[in-house]
């Protein structure tokens, strides 16, 4: 009896998608850790970084819903595509910034990409690898992300420190920019096979959000998770982005 061919764990598509996660990442992991030294070099003073931070916060905050919302409806990749364009536009103000009201700007257009990418990218993964292989496809692309993240960083103070914060973002950029490319292929050849075309409706929405109202309000496990989450983050956001400047 002739053996069954064992499918490969990951397919090409998941090759593709992890490989443009590995390129947007290393850009993101550049500046993130650097930006409140970013903003020192710009001028701006300790309560002005905090508030930068908690701007920064404040905006995704609104966006996040409607992101996952988005990506129901129109597709993963397709939204992770759209969420790939206003990254690339948001590293504009990021590099041509001469006071931090430009990372404002920066960031509100970023977290746009954020909501969009982050509610999608898991979602992908879930969806396109089988159940038996489920966890060990997650545990690749996790490994593979907190790779990124030890690459990022050094590559992006290296830059910053020898050539300037300009030149890094600039770089950082064109990581993210490659990525952006790839995501936008991938989602230009899943609509060729698409045969039912969705589209965004309020009504939609409506239903949406009254479903994950009540899956936060419920008092149950899921409600927990959520406060406990963000106690966590606000003791987090209370010291953690200020610490570059503290070891300066």
């Amino acid at each position: 009896m002739a053996e069954v061919k064992k499918k490969p764990l990951l397919s090409g598509l998941l090759v593709l998608f992890l490989a443009a996660m590995i390129f947007a990442n290393i850009g993101g992991n550049m500046y993130g850790g650097l930006m409140p030294l970013y903003l020192k070099d710009l001028g701006s003073s300790i309560p002005q970084i905090g508030l930068f931070f908690t701007i920064s916060q404040i905006v995704p905050l609104f966006l996040q819903i409607l992101g996952g919302w988005i990506s129901d409806t129109m597709g993963r990749l397709r939204a992770i595509a759209i969420g790939s364009v206003f990254g690339v536009i948001g590293f504009v103000p990021l590099v041509l910034a001469d006071s931090w009201g430009w990372l404002v700007i920066s960031v509100a257009i970023g977290s746009v990409a954020r909501a969009l990418v982050g509610p999608s990218f898991d979602a992908f993964i879930a969806e396109h690898s089988s159940e038996e292989n489920r966890g060990k496809v997650f545990g690749i692309s996790q490994t593979i992300f907190m790779i990124v993240s030890v690459v990022g960083p050094p590559l992006g103070g290296w830059l910053a420190q020898d050539y300037g914060f300009r030149l890094m973002l600039l770089v950082a950029g064109v990581f993210y920019l490659i990525a952006a490319v790839m995501r936008i292929g991938m989602a230009r050849e899943a609509a060729k096979t698409e045969t039912v075309k969705k589209e965004l409706s309020f009504a939609g929405l409506k239903s949406n959000l009254s479903a994950m109202a009540g899956l936060m309000l419920s008092g149950g496990l899921s409600t927990w998770i959520l406060l406990t989450d963000g106690f966590r983050d606000v003791s987090f956001q209370l010291s953690g982005n200020l610490f570059p400047v503290y070891m300066q």
